[in-house]
């Protein structure tokens, strides 16, 4: 007679049902006689508990009642005790993904779970990364480094003496020589400008690029810029073949 009980919503006939074709009834009784359980039965279980043949039972661990039934919790939800009447959602940052939870799983670097009664954790995307458990985003990858694959828990360095124009650079092509320096050679080859000289902008192409830093000056066939000579001035990028240009219009002035 196990489930057999006159309970609110559960039984309330001996009729047969198409669960139980041949009515209900006991062996310990004559045929045709009906039972319907001890008479001391509540009418109606507790909130978080379902009716067995004990009486009231609670809720198992990572599932809960409805309508006096237990079922199992749903994706992106756990029951960490028993007697619950709801599952409770997975927080961001965790997730649920089997039937039945009794705890929520922590996403994984590289991964995350922007809201709640998630039962995955999503990659980050390229040009995005995230190095913490329970991650609920990720963060873009900052200058001079990239992440060229979805989910990954690092950015990438660009090679030595290279930046990115951006944040959130997603390829390795997306690297150019940094400040100071200057491509030579092939594109992932970027060397240091003289001494005491610099170039404007990221990405440049040539030594000529390199200007020199004020009170310096470029002497003729190039080289290391030198200090200004007395008596002159010399603003940033000046340059000896300027001053052989137009010696005499700016005296004193090697620009």
């Amino acid at each position: 007679c196990v489930e057999n009980w006159l309970l609110a919503g559960v039984h309330d006939t001996c009729d047969p049902t198409p669960r139980m074709p041949n009515g209900i009834h006991s062996p310990l009784l004559q045929k045709g006689e009906c039972f319907l359980g001890y008479m001391d039965l509540p009418d109606k279980c507790p909130k978080g508990e379902y009716l067995k043949v004990v009486g009231c039972t609670k809720a198992r661990p990572g599932n809960y009642v409805r309508d006096e039934k237990e079922y199992p919790c749903e994706l992106g939800y756990y029951a960490p005790t028993e007697g619950l009447e709801h599952c409770l959602p997975c927080p961001a940052g965790q997730i649920a993904n089997v039937t039945g939870a009794i705890e929520c799983m922590g996403c994984t670097p590289g991964t995350y779970a922007n809201t709640a009664a998630l039962s995955e954790c999503a990659p980050c995307a390229k040009g995005l990364f995230t190095d913490a458990y329970n991650a609920t985003q990720c963060d873009f990858c900052q200058e001079a480094t990239y992440s060229s694959s979805e989910g990954l828990g690092k950015c990438t360095s660009c090679p030595t003496a290279m930046t990115t124009r951006n944040i959130a650079s997603s390829n390795q092509s997306a690297c150019v020589c940094s400040l100071g320096t200057y491509s030579k050679g092939g594109q992932w080859n970027c060397v240091s400008c003289p001494a005491s000289s610099s170039t404007d902008a990221i990405d440049s192409t040539s030594e000529a690029d390199c200007l020199c830093e004020t009170a310096t000056y470029m002497p003729i066939g190039g080289g290391v810029c030198l200090p200004c000579p007395d008596t002159m001035v010399c603003p940033r990028g000046s340059s000896e073949a300027n001053y052989a240009l137009y010696i005499g219009q700016a005296d004193g002035d090697v620009t």
